[in-house]
């Protein structure tokens, strides 16, 4: 049952959602590309699949020791921008932490109202965890992503009964099945 909410209108809502979200950037950002230092075998794996992909590979549903393959295709626009570079290889998980801090907040909104979404939301954007983890190029730094957004969505269209939120509940849960194979633990 949600929690009694002070009475905030939408405007400040969306101001103090939208600090949170620039809050957790430059936390996010803090020496991407130099914390930890190097690359880990996991993270070199990662960018030589990127670069098989831009030397002429072709689209496989699975790569190395059957990983799931969304991750290596969400990497390819950050390293065709950044370059192959440990920069180009940890701005997908940034990218992901952020994503999660948003769904987090819009899934908790959902459920127990504005306060609790306020504070995990503000939680993920200055925990040690969640930060530290955007910092190595892992395929499970997708699966928190997908799994708020797919969680959000399947509660949007069973609240609200519109086709739409029912079409993005199965696009996130059907692609967040194809990131870490922790995301099958969800219960659907």
């Amino acid at each position: 049952q949600k929690l009694a909410d002070p009475d905030i209108n939408k405007t400040l809502s969306a101001v103090i959602h939208t600090l949170i979200v620039i809050l957790a950037i430059p936390i996010k950002l803090y020496r991407l590309d130099s914390v930890p230092y190097g690359a880990h075998n996991d993270e070199i794996v990662k960018g030589m699949q990127v670069i098989k992909f831009f030397n002429g590979g072709q689209f496989q549903p699975f790569y190395i020791a059957n990983k799931e393959f969304l991750f290596f295709y969400m990497l390819i626009p950050f390293i065709k921008f950044f370059g192959v570079s440990i920069l180009g290889l940890r701005m997908l998980p940034f990218c992901c932490g952020l994503v999660t801090v948003v769904f987090t907040y819009l899934l908790f909104k959902r459920l127990w109202g504005q306060t609790t979404a306020f504070c995990s939301a503000a939680f993920l954007a200055v925990g040690l965890w969640p930060n530290q983890s955007c910092h190595i190029c892992e395929r499970l730094n997708s699966a928190p992503m997908f799994t708020a957004a797919a969680l959000f969505f399947t509660l949007a269209a069973i609240q609200t009964r519109r086709v739409l939120f029912f079409v993005l509940a199965g696009l996130t849960a059907g692609a967040g099945l194809w990131t870490f194979p922790t995301f099958r633990l969800i219960p659907w």
